[in-house]
């Protein structure tokens, strides 16, 4: 009986060890464009929109686009997840899934989930992002309307 019990505590310790010893998912190299969207949406969600804008191709839609209303409409609950992504010569597109609201509420969850991508240009070995889904607009730099 007490070995039983001697084993199952060591598989029990065994087991928490393990999944403690995991660690973290390392970030995305920057030099990627996984890594360029990262780096864009922490600047965005910081509140850098320069450092934002600065990842940005000159004929990006999300310069060219900017309105007053999309910078106020940023919201703060805002979680971004990076999804797949498709490299084709020097294009790139990368899936996100974009989460806003609370985690919970009377009926479930009062969060809204949506799925978009960002379209990203290479050159050189770095990238810069072409298109970014709606709430994530730098209007640092751009005329905004």
């Amino acid at each position: 009986m007490y070995s039983l019990m001697g084993v199952v505590g060591t598989l029990v310790g065994l087991s928490i060890v393990v999944v403690l010893s995991r660690g973290t998912t390392p970030p995305p190299d920057p030099a990627t464009p996984e890594g360029t969207v990262q780096r864009y949406t922490q600047a965005l969600l910081a509140g850098d929109d320069a450092g934002a804008a600065a990842l940005l191709d000159q004929t990006s839609t999300a310069r060219q686009d900017c309105q007053y209303a999309d910078t106020e409409r940023r919201a703060a609950d805002l979680r971004i997840t990076l999804g797949s992504t498709l490299i084709d010569g020097p294009r790139s597109t990368v899936s996100v899934t974009l989460a806003q609201g609370s985690a919970s509420g009377p009926f479930g969850t009062g969060e809204y989930t949506s799925s978009d991508a960002f379209e990203l240009q290479g050159a050189y070995g770095s990238w810069s992002i072409v298109s970014t889904p709606w709430p994530l607009l730098a209007c640092s730099g751009a005329e905004v309307k």
